[in-house]
């Protein structure tokens, strides 16, 4: 019955001892086994140099697709200086094209102000006019007021 009991342990054992394996990711199971001084064969994905050589392949794709992206910023850059030039000169058109006019809407507005200062002015002498005229008047009509009133006196009513 021992004898029964062990050999049931040590299978019991044995199946624990799979079902861990089982469980152990390969990275795992080949450092379990490397520790227990086993030989085993890697294949070149996991080994360092197969490392290496993944990240010198990112490393590469990296610089490639920096040197594409300085490319693709140059032509930016370029196309922009295009149409930096393209605006400029279409501007400088419309310099060319538009100031004749201004100049035109300019000389223009300098003669009406002048007309119009001028007949400001005839208007303010014509005013002034008018109001030596009407004080003129006034004192006429007291002087009439006067002599009515000295008339009225003299006749008595």
């Amino acid at each position: 019955m021992l004898q029964t009991n062990n050999s049931m342990h040590s299978a019991g054992n044995a199946s624990a001892s799979f079902a861990a394996a089982k469980r152990m990711s390969p990275r795992n199971a080949g450092a379990t086994l490397r520790q227990n001084g086993a030989k085993i064969a890697i294949s070149p994905e996991d080994s360092v140099r197969g490392h290496v050589k993944r990240i010198e392949d990112w490393i590469g794709a990296g610089q490639q697709t920096l040197r594409e992206y300085k490319k693709e910023i140059e032509m930016l850059r370029q196309e922009v200086g295009l149409m930096e030039n393209h605006l400029s000169t279409q501007n400088d058109e419309n310099v060319k094209v538009i100031n004749p006019y201004v100049m035109a809407n300019f000389e223009e507005l300098q003669t009406s102000i002048v007309k119009q200062q001028r007949e400001n002015d005839h208007m303010q002498k014509q005013i002034m006019e008018l109001k030596r005229e009407k004080s003129i008047m006034q004192q006429a009509i007291m002087r009439c007021n006067q002599k009515i009133h000295q008339l009225e006196d003299s006749v008595g009513l």
